[in-house]
């Protein structure tokens, strides 16, 4: 790949295009490797990595996963997401952390199941068939390494970045993901203050078999000293969700810090 873990960019100063300059919302004014933007959700961090990545590339990975078009599943209330044909260089570095485009959670889950299962992106159904069946109509979006690599990013998180919340409820479960705390669009305009927040996972990762998008709609604030980012909501949900079901399906919470060391290990810490 073009973008290793070990490469660090600097979001010391944000970006700027014509006269917008778009900055990180807690940032860090400094280096960040490739962890650290993950797990700090560094907006200037992720446009690097995409620009690095090249914006032609990244529009059409995002045709590789599918975001461009409809997801085939059983619901007739599907549709096409909104994702720019081609992407200008501000158009790319906006998507790139997921603002200007428009995905369904569905469109979410699908990617994120390919991501932890070893690269290979399954059609979605609700209709039952075998692990074989499912196997044959697998495409690989990415490589097993990267597949690892992601699921290494997405313990961090819940270990050291927005997801430490999610992951106290869902202590010994093994879960990660990656949060997201967007502005709603409302008559055509983004409202500041309104929320839709997200938060992808999957569990457990160090043998992935699940993966769940919760999506909360302009999350309030339970006191002062609580937020209203995703992390103290959707994150929350999701720890709460995991350490309820986990039990019914057979998952029993392992607090070994082998694991984590093994999902995590000290390199990108």
């Amino acid at each position: 790949g073009k973008v290793h873990l070990s490469d660090t960019f600097d979001a010391r100063f944000g970006v700027r295009f014509g006269r917008f300059t778009i900055d990180d919302f807690h940032g860090k004014h400094r280096i960040l490797s490739v962890p650290e933007i993950y797990k700090y959700s560094s907006n200037i961090g992720t446009i690097h990595v995409m620009q690095a990545l090249g914006k032609d590339n990244f529009r059409d990975f995002m045709t590789k996963i599918g975001f461009d078009q409809v997801v085939p599943f059983e619901l007739p209330e599907m549709r096409m997401p909104k994702v720019p044909a081609k992407f200008s260089d501000i158009v790319a570095a906006t998507a790139s952390f997921g603002h200007g485009i428009s995905i369904s959670p569905l469109h979410m889950a699908r990617a994120y199941a390919g991501f932890v299962n070893n690269g290979v992106m399954v059609p979605m159904t609700l209709m039952k068939r075998t692990p074989e069946e499912a196997a044959k109509l697998g495409q690989q979006i990415i490589s097993p390494e990267t597949s690892r690599e992601i699921r290494s990013l997405m313990r961090l998180n819940a270990l050291e970045g927005s997801g430490t919340r999610m992951n106290m409820y869902a202590n010994g479960y093994r879960v990660g993901g990656k949060t997201g705390t967007a502005e709603k669009v409302i008559k055509g305009r983004y409202a500041t203050g309104t929320n839709l927040n997200v938060f992808a996972s999957g569990f457990p990762l160090d043998k992935p078999e699940y993966v769940m998008v919760i999506v909360v709609d302009e999350p309030k604030r339970e006191s002062p000293t609580t937020g209203t980012t995703a992390g103290w909501n959707a994150g929350e949900v999701t720890g709460r969700i995991v350490a309820r079901v986990a039990p019914m399906l057979g998952i029993s919470p392992d607090f070994s810090q082998v694991l984590d060391d093994e999902l995590v290990p000290p390199s990108i810490r």
